[in-house]
């Protein structure tokens, strides 16, 4: 197993490069990309990374850091939530990474288990994990963490929710990302590349997917609480019903295709 409940000390956080251990800088900042930013400045990256991110939702660095700079009263809800679980503190206090030694451990796992299929998620997309943007604008060491936390388990929520990669699935599982982390980004997603859809997605988005995203993503465990990597050796439909997962409906006219976006949260 990759982290055993006891310590957590085997792959997910030898190979996982612990937060603290990826964080280690002499620059002076509060972590190695920490970026200090005044108000102005961060408002003016808030915007413009926004418009830049409506324009092109692939720039996850830009995603990325809309999510930072408009996201701080959530990640400390989410802080404060992971604190009052058990295995949300063993998280912050192992400070586990999902990196692509974990994501290729997990490519090795039997089929059917949680961790095979999140391996194979990524393998048919060729994406990494070592790809997600480094957190940049939070001015909070553990905040920082947090939000990285986030960022790395995006591709584990899609394959949990069964949301494809395309425009329409990228956007119903970032609704599902709003109600269960309350963070902006997610929401001004759907607002703002919604129009990208054509008339036909853009109804399945409206009558089905964002319902669907409401009810599942309010019915689920805390998914910033959960020790994914303690459970990549159990069946996916276990953990599925352990942790009220509703899959997302099968009706994406688009999915066939599933095309390689870089779905990215916050």
């Amino acid at each position: 197993m990759l982290a055993n409940a006891a310590g957590g000390g085997d792959v997910a956080t030898t190979s996982g490069r612990t937060f603290e251990a990826a964080q280690q800088s002499d620059r002076g900042g509060l972590y190695p990309s920490h970026v200090k930013l005044g108000q102005l400045q961060r408002a003016a990256v808030a915007v413009l990374s926004a418009v830049g991110a409506s324009i092109n939702p692939a720039r996850a660095d830009l995603v990325a850091a809309v999510g930072e700079t408009t996201g701080e009263s959530a990640l400390r809800r989410m802080l404060e939530r992971m604190k009052a679980t058990s295995s949300g503190r063993d998280i912050l206090a192992e400070r586990p990474r999902i990196t692509d030694i974990v994501m290729r451990h997990a490519q090795t796992l039997p089929s059917g288990t949680f961790g095979r299929a999140y391996g194979d998620f990524m393998a048919q997309r060729g994406f990494h994990a070592d790809d997600r943007p480094p957190v940049r604008f939070v001015d909070d060491e553990e905040l920082a963490y947090v939000a990285m936390r986030s960022r790395e388990t995006h591709d584990l929520w899609h394959v949990l929710f069964h949301c494809k990669t395309t425009v329409l699935g990228e956007l119903a599982l970032k609704a599902v990302e709003f109600v269960q982390t309350g963070m902006p980004m997610p929401a001004l997603s759907v607002l703002g590349a919604s129009w990208r859809l054509k008339p036909e997605e853009r109804s399945l988005l409206l009558g089905t997917y964002i319902p669907w995203a409401l009810h599942a993503g309010s019915r689920s465990a805390d998914l910033m609480c959960l020790y994914y990597e303690r459970h990549f050796e159990e069946s996916l439909e276990e953990v599925r019903r352990r942790w009220r997962i509703q899959p997302a409906p099968l009706n994406d006219p688009s999915a066939t295709n599933d095309p390689k976006l870089s779905g990215q949260s916050m």
